[in-house]
């Protein structure tokens, strides 16, 4: 299964990003081929995707449920396909960075 993972750091505070990151439709349109969101709750809505396959362009719906929420830290959720077979998760994970450059908190388990 594919995986990926990004890390960066920010001048930011960890408030101000989570300021950003606890409000999905923040976030949700920086991903690549994203088209539109429809938001159900705070927990649940459902997006569709928009990716090229060679010359061939698909579209990809499926719906996102936050399963955990840690402020300040923590964004947990899982991915299932409405019009594909698919199935994935995803977390934002964001910890304070000391001077050594090192992060002060061992990533979350989700």
């Amino acid at each position: 299964m594919p995986e990926a993972e990004y890390t960066t750091t920010t001048p930011l505070s960890v408030e101000t990003v989570w300021a950003f990151v606890e409000d999905m439709d923040n976030w949700c349109h920086h991903l690549r081929g994203y088209q539109h969101h429809t938001r159900h709750s705070e927990r649940d809505s459902t997006w569709l995707l928009k990716g090229d396959v060679g010359a061939v362009a698909r579209k990809v719906e499926f719906r996102v449920h936050i399963d955990e929420w840690r402020p300040g830290e923590l964004v947990h959720f899982t991915l299932e396909g409405v019009n594909e077979v698919m199935e994935g998760e995803g977390a934002f994970r964001l910890a304070p960075q000391s001077a050594d450059g090192a992060t002060d908190a061992a990533p979350p388990t989700p």
